[in-house]
Order: C-alpha cells, then sequence, then structure tokens
C-alpha cells in the first residue's frame, strides 16, 4: 500500500521513539522536529502511485478521440513532503514544408519550458497588493492618477480603481477578444508591444464595479501602473520578489528577459488557419485548417501583448513550487495572501469561476474539494495551477497544445491520487497517513 515512503533510516528511528518505554521523557520539541524530519526526508509517491499517474497522461495524449498534437509535463507537489513528475507527447511535432504534421517529433521533456499565460496573474496580483502595503500606490485610487488614460484611451473610464482591476471590475473589454488587435498581430507578428499600445485596442463595455467579468487587459494596466510608480521592470519585480527567493530557476518573463540558461522552451501548436487571408495578404507562410506546429509563426506579439497579465515562462517543477509558495505562505506575507483570499466572491462568473485578486476557485477539479488558482491559454500553449489547502498540495499543468483540456487531466490525476489525510475530521488538524510495514500509521 506504501503511497508515501520513509527513508529507512527515519523509518527505524521514528518507530523506534514510539515503541519504546522513554517515549514519556521526551519534549514535545523533540517529538515536532523528528516529525517534521520525517517529511523532510520522505521520498514521495509509490511506485504504484507513479505508474498510475503516467498511465493518465499517456492516456491523454494518445486518446484516439483527441489525441495530443503537442505534449505536457505535469507536476504534482505534496508541499514538504511529495513531489510527481511526468511527461508525455512532444515538444516540437516534424511538420513539411506546407506546415502538414509529419510522424514523431522532438519528446516533451519533464523540465522543458512551457508558456502558463495568465497563472502570471497570481505573481501580479500579490506584488501590487505589497505595493500598496508598503505605500506605492492606495488599492483605491483611480488609475487615472498613474496612466495618462486621455491620451491612450479616452474610451476607457479612468475613475476605475486598483482594487477594481485586481477584482475584473474595471468593466473594461479583454484585450485577447478584440478583433482589430488580432488583425494587427497577425499582420505583424514580429512587433513588440507596450502596454499603452494594447490599451489603445480596447473598449468600455460595462460600468465600473458592476460585475466581475475577467479581463487580462485588468492586469495588462496593472504592469503598467507599477512600472510607473516605482520606475522599476515588471520582470526585475518578479526576480527580486519571487523568481529569485523562493529558487524558480527556470521562471523568466517572456518578451523581456532572455530564455538562456533557463532550459528549452516546447515549440507552440494550434490551428490558426482562420488568420490565412491576412498571411496571404502579407506573403507570411499559411497553415493548415487543423493543429499543426506553428513556430513558423513568431509569438513576438503575442508574449508582449501578454506582459503582467500571462507573459511568464515555466517548467512544471517550478509552477507547482510556486503554487505551495503562494498559498502556503511563503512567497508573501499572511496579510496579502489573505486579502487574495478574502477577494474570492461567492458567486461564480459565467465560466463557473469565482474571480479573486489574481485568483479563483472552481469546482472543475472537484466537485467536492476546494481547489484554488488560475489557468492559462493563449495560442499554443495550456496550463493549469490549483492548490488543495486540505493536502497542502498543487497540481501544475503545462501544455503545448491549444486542445488541450488542461481541467480534465488535472481532475483525472486527482482522482487517482491516494488518500492520505487522517485524524480527526471535525478538527483543524494538520495529519498526514503513512505506511510502515504494512500498516497505516497517521502522524
Amino acid at each position: 500500500k506504501s503511497d508515501f515512503q520513509f527513508n529507512h533510516t527515519i523509518k527505524i528511528l521514528f518507530m523506534k521513539v514510539f515503541t519504546t518505554k522513554w517515549l514519556k521523557h521526551l519534549c514535545l520539541p523533540f517529538i515536532s522536529s523528528l516529525i517534521i524530519s520525517s517529511a523532510i526526508y520522505a521520498q514521495g509517491f509509490s511506485p504504484a502511485v507513479q505508474t498510475r499517474l503516467q498511465y493518465i497522461i499517456d492516456s491523454f495524449q494518445n486518446n484516439p478521440a483527441n489525441p495530443f498534437v503537442g505534449g505536457m509535463s505535469v507536476a504534482i507537489k505534496v508541499d514538504g513532503l511529495a513531489m510527481w513528475q511526468g511527461a508525455t507527447g512532444y515538444a516540437a511535432r516534424n511538420v513539411d514544408a506546407q506546415n502538414n504534421l509529419l510522424p514523431g517529433g522532438t519528446p516533451f521533456e519533464k523540465n522543458m519550458l512551457s508558456r502558463m499565460y495568465s497563472v502570471t496573474k497570481t505573481f501580479t496580483s500579490p506584488l501590487v497588493l505589497e505595493l500598496a502595503k508598503e505605500g506605492y500606490f492606495n488599492l483605491d485610487a483611480p488609475v487615472s492618477n498613474f496612466i495618462p488614460l486621455q491620451a491612450i484611451n479616452p474610451g476607457l473610464n479612468g475613475s476605475v480603481t486598483i482594487r477594481q482591476l485586481l477584482a475584473h471590475e474595471s468593466g473594461y473589454s479583454n484585450y485577447t477578444d478584440e478583433m482589430m488587435l488580432q488583425i494587427a498581430v497577425a499582420f505583424q507578428p514580429t512587433h513588440v508591444w507596450t502596454a499603452f499600445e494594447t490599451l489603445s485596442f480596447c473598449h468600455q463595455i460595462n460600468v465600473p464595479g458592476a460585475e466581475r467579468r475577467y479581463s487580462s487587459t485588468n492586469y495588462i494596466m496593472l504592469g503598467a501602473i507599477v512600472e510607473a510608480v516605482t520606475g522599476k521592470p515588471m520582470e526585475q519585480h518578479y526576480r527580486e520578489r519571487f523568481f529569485n527567493p523562493l529558487h524558480l530557476t527556470s521562471m523568466y518573463l517572456g518578451g523581456r528577459e532572455s530564455r538562456n540558461g533557463h532550459g528549452d522552451l516546447a515549440a507552440p501548436h494550434d490551428n490558426i488557419s482562420a488568420f490565412n487571408p491576412i498571411f496571404q495578404l502579407t506573403g507570411q507562410p499559411t497553415f493548415p485548417d487543423a493543429y499543426t506546429n506553428i513556430s513558423r509563426f513568431p509569438l513576438t506579439a503575442v508574449v508582449s501583448l501578454a506582459f503582467s497579465g500571462g507573459g511568464i515562462v515555466t517548467n512544471a517543477a517550478d509552477m507547482a513550487e510556486w503554487g505551495n509558495a503562494l498559498f502556503g505562505g511563503r512567497a508573501t506575507c499572511a496579510s496579502t495572501l489573505q486579502t487574495m483570499l478574502n477577494s474570492i466572491p461567492s458567486t461564480p462568473d459565467d465560466g463557473g469561476d469565482y474571480l479573486g485578486y489574481g485568483i479563483w476557485t472552481n469546482n472543475k477539479v472537484s466537485a467536492t474539494d476546494y481547489f484554488v488558482g488560475h489557468n492559462g491559454v493563449a495560442p499554443g500553449y495550456k496550463s493549469v495551477m490549483m492548490y488543495q489547502p486540505d493536502r497542502k498540495m498543487t497540481i501544475a499543468i503545462l501544455s503545448n497544445y491549444r486542445g488541450c483540456n488542461e481541467y480534465a487531466v488535472a481532475k483525472a490525476l486527482y482522482e487517482a491520487l491516494p488518500d492520505f489525510l487522517c485524524g480527526n475530521s471535525n478538527r483543524k488538524e494538520d495529519k498526514i497517513l503513512l505506511c510502515y510495514k504494512g500498516k497505516d500509521i497517521c502522524i
């Protein structure tokens, strides 16, 4: 049954403590430190569980009804106790001169980089909240105090507050839905967009504060405000506050920082045939009406547009570590995390997500167990990072296939995990179920 396995030495020491008559002379701090040491030396999921998890992602990859054109990398991390990583499929599919898929390609490795896209918002939100605590701005100050919105786009309401941006209550359109912006990107895919250029394409579609409606435009504006007020680029904020202190060595802000030294980036796979008329007009390569390797299409414009709303690149292990660090209270101060969690409303949006400050909850991983986190989707890639607080566990999935149903994968993986919680369910106890010599022990 060994769903979790102790290091052999720690196992023997642990059992001696609980079986000798001198237990009554041990002080509580020693016992506590022993339990902590046991967790640190734990080896993780059993071979049977690891085989089961790998089988699940392989089954999605090879599903006859929807085979993955690309692939995926997955990490499941139980904070301080266990870690599993798996990968399946292709980092880059072979194609012919017309971009039709050929058999085979480059395998998707466990530590390969991919674009997390909107999971980036889980970094931007705590950064903004921390800067507010440090006195850089007031959360209830209007954006017009920091951004020359009348000059950039007079159609956007300048009275929207920073708090409303965090909560998706600005009433601004989502820049990803703006057709004229999509055409501009297809026409000039190598253009590096500034936040102000992005905002110039957006519209006011609702009264500020009227409802929560997801829009990445809010987090592009937050990034612009942070840079204007602090005089420091967003990539420097991310690196100094989060990447470096938490040793998230694979992470960098795409479009602003170089990939060199961080790892190999999986190629994007998508169907972008809808823009073939524009590609033909501009003399660019066209693409089949199917999912294929779209590496020939430069993602420079797409990545620069994503910025503080979706620009971070990572591997799955670091994204899982980020989930545990953020929701486990190591990434930021307790009051900032509590503000984020308290921002989640009691009613969902049209997509079934309960939108908070850079995070959300939903029942897409489990109908009964609480999860909090975010997902990401844009040309060529998908991602999801969801944290389960009772198990202190993050499920992180990165895919370079736009057709991936990332929540379905996360749900199947979660259902395959062992139940390792124990203790009195009516009390708030941090206890886990371990196996010793074929018998369960609860510590």
